[in-house]
């Protein structure tokens, strides 16, 4: 068990490796609230100069605006509504810059929902990871990784992304690297599980979880597809549908049944060391369905475009107003 009180969860996955659902089963715990993405370090780090000195009440009134209004339109819905005085009030008295606004707007969310321990998902950019946590300061790291073979065929399948296999094998390389890396140097170490020990041994996974975190066990966390936010987020895009389920207990190897021994064996050659060092054995080729299936993509609905269509046109607002600041500088 950690011997330190926990008062922040950072959960780190790379994208399409269940981060989604870590954070919805942690958030059926009474004393912990993941707040859904939103994307105000990816936004206002790259910018957080044009705003000018932080402390000018003006500049800091001005970025604290633009964030409320970001996650106003946010892609996934939220909890309560996070409005410009609370987070005024939220940040009071603190150091001012974007770590600071990040960490106020989660506490409010996290509070709406009863919950004294707020948590964060990171899966985007491992370039930024260090960063981000070493400003954030979590008190408690979670590290989930998931077979790369299912990462390249669910990342094909989503439609976001037009890319290769071996450019998406390789990305997924990067990015444990660098999560590894910046996980490790955690100053208070990091619990480090598989996305399919989670699905496939539940209960155990999840002691060892409660037991890091150092809080009660949680026997309704399991239950986390009946939460009515969790349904709000389900329906808004065939990516997150699985959070509006029951535990899919037997959801992973499943690039033998959808993909062909050759295309996975490209991948394994590609990643033989990581998927050892995580666990992962060679694919056994009498094990696949077909010899010539080729991963399937989903084309996107249109409605699914919709939601993330207005928190993208308001962070483009924030840039184009960001670099008049600077030009007129």
């Amino acid at each position: 068990m950690s011997d330190r009180p926990c008062t922040s969860v950072l959960i780190v996955c790379s994208e399409r490796s269940g981060s989604n659902l870590l954070k919805a089963i942690l958030s059926q715990h009474p004393r912990i609230f993941v707040g859904p993405p939103i994307p105000l370090f990816e936004c206002f780090r790259p910018i957080i100069d044009s705003y000018g000195e932080l402390g000018d009440e003006a500049n800091w009134h001005e970025l604290v605006r633009d964030a409320v209004d970001l996650v106003a339109v946010n892609h996934q819905p939220l909890p309560c509504s996070v409005d410009y005085d609370t987070v005024l009030a939220e940040t009071a008295g603190q150091p001012r810059g974007w770590a600071t606004l990040v960490r106020a707007v989660y506490r409010i969310i996290a509070r709406s929902k009863g919950a004294p321990v707020y948590g964060y998902k990171y899966s985007t950019n491992m370039h930024d990871l260090a960063e981000f946590m070493h400003e954030m300061a979590f008190s408690h790291v979670v590290y989930q990784v998931r077979d790369p073979r299912d990462v390249v065929l669910s990342t094909m399948k989503t439609g976001f992304v037009d890319e290769a296999p071996g450019a998406i094998a390789q990305r997924w390389r990067t990015a444990q690297e660098l999560a590894d890396a910046a996980a490790s140097a955690h100053p208070g170490g990091a619990l480090v599980q598989r996305y399919e020990d989670l699905v496939a041994r539940p209960q155990r996974t999840l002691e060892r979880l409660w037991d890091y975190l150092g809080v009660e066990r949680c026997d309704e966390a399991l239950a986390f597809h009946v939460d009515r936010l969790n349904q709000d987020i389900a329906v808004r895009s065939h990516a997150w549908a699985n959070i509006g389920r029951p535990l899919m207990r037997r959801n992973y190897n499943k690039f033998y049944k959808e993909w062909n021994a050759q295309g996975v064996r490209e991948i394994e050659q590609m990643l033989v060391e990581p998927m050892t060092r995580f666990g992962y054995r060679k694919s056994v080729r009498w094990f696949f369905r077909s010899r010539t299936r080729e991963p399937e993509t989903r084309v996107l609905r249109e409605e699914e475009n919709e939601f993330f269509r207005p928190q993208s046109e308001k962070w483009d607002e924030i840039n184009r107003r960001a670099r008049a600041r600077m030009e007129g500088r």
